[in-house]
């Protein structure tokens, strides 16, 4: 088979240029309640984008958000059943618990984030691989599982109570099928009032149908977003294992993710999730598509989505790219 131009559409996220107020969410008078609080270090300075949660006493997550540049955060929950808040950081272990009840609701917390260092073990035995969602918590297969779905999940919350515009830059390139080449490109700027100007298809339909999706006259590629990384659906769909090292980056280690078995039609995505080594920062995913004819596997189509973490505390994808087919 010939392998034909390769479209490259990429994305990158600009530098944040203004912070907005948030909107209100109307909740039911009856069992609306917001728990608000700050999070701190030991010495009582704010800590600024840690991802705060709330959990019933199932374990189930309920409700979470983003502690905002002075570490105040807030969070709306719809029960009145008791649940415990904690803050949490990437490469860092959870703070301690605080429960709150419906009498203790107007209570200000005060949620201290711990210093301890989320660390990975050298025995091998705890790099094994899983299929479904990694709950062992002894792995350091789990260990990164936890650190990724922390900086995806901090990508798409309100920041405290402000909400960042950023600026987008659109490439559409077509190259040479080794991507050396480039054929041709177009690129346009935009504004955008959200950290999260794209999204993926719906959790549901990329559970039920995949990321390709064909039609009778055209052949559309999606790229996995927040929502459908974070879903059950897909961990309990993909197999996950450990990656020593990066053949670019001698820092990195990587988290592997595939699905349990391919299905006949369905294009879904393997790859890796890559990270620093030493503070576990997310920093790369790379993915393939899945059930593509040999040539066009050959090809690399797939994409890679990048993470950065600012300094003001704030997590936010910087660049997406799929790779895709073009006539």
């Amino acid at each position: 088979m010939r392998v034909p131009a390769m479209r490259r559409l990429v994305v990158m996220g600009g530098v944040l240029a203004a912070l907005v107020a948030a909107g209100s969410l109307s909740l039911s008078a009856q069992t609306a309640r917001t728990v608000r609080g700050s999070v701190v270090d030991s010495t009582g300075n704010p800590v600024p984008g840690a991802l705060v949660a709330t959990m019933n006493a199932s374990g189930e997550l309920v409700a979470q958000t983003l502690a905002g540049a002075d570490g105040a955060f807030e969070i709306q929950l719809l029960t009145d059943a008791q649940v415990d808040v904690y803050a949490m950081r990437v490469g860092y272990e959870p703070s301690q618990f605080v429960p709150v009840t419906a009498e203790s609701v107007n209570e200000r917390i005060i949620l201290v984030a711990s210093a301890a260092r989320a660390r990975l073990s050298d025995d091998r035995r705890r790099q094994r691989g899983v299929c479904g969602a990694p709950r062992d918590s002894a792995s350091d297969v789990t260990r990164l599982w936890q650190e990724a779905r922390k900086a995806i999940a901090s990508t798409g919350l309100l920041f405290g109570r402000e909400a960042p515009s950023a600026s987008v830059t659109l490439f559409d390139r077509t190259t040479s099928p080794d991507g050396k080449t480039v054929l041709s490109e177009q690129s346009r700027e935009s504004n955008a009032a959200s950290r999260r100007p794209f999204r993926s298809l719906s959790v549901d339909s990329a559970a039920v149908f995949g990321l390709v999706i064909e039609s009778e006259n055209d052949v559309s590629y999606y790229a996995p977003d927040a929502d459908v990384l974070l879903s059950k659906a897909f961990a309990d769909s993909h197999c996950f294992g450990f990656a020593a090292a990066s053949p670019s980056h001698a820092s990195w280690i990587g988290l592997t993710f595939k699905p349990k078995s391919e299905r006949v039609g369905v294009h879904e995505v393997s790859g890796t999730m890559w990270f620093e080594r030493e503070s576990l920062e997310l920093r790369r995913l790379e993915y393939l598509y899945t059930n593509e004819p040999a040539a066009f596997a050959a090809a690399g189509v797939g994409g890679e989505l990048r993470f950065a973490h600012l300094g003001n505390g704030m997590w936010l994808i910087s660049r997406w790219e799929i790779r895709m087919p073009q006539g």
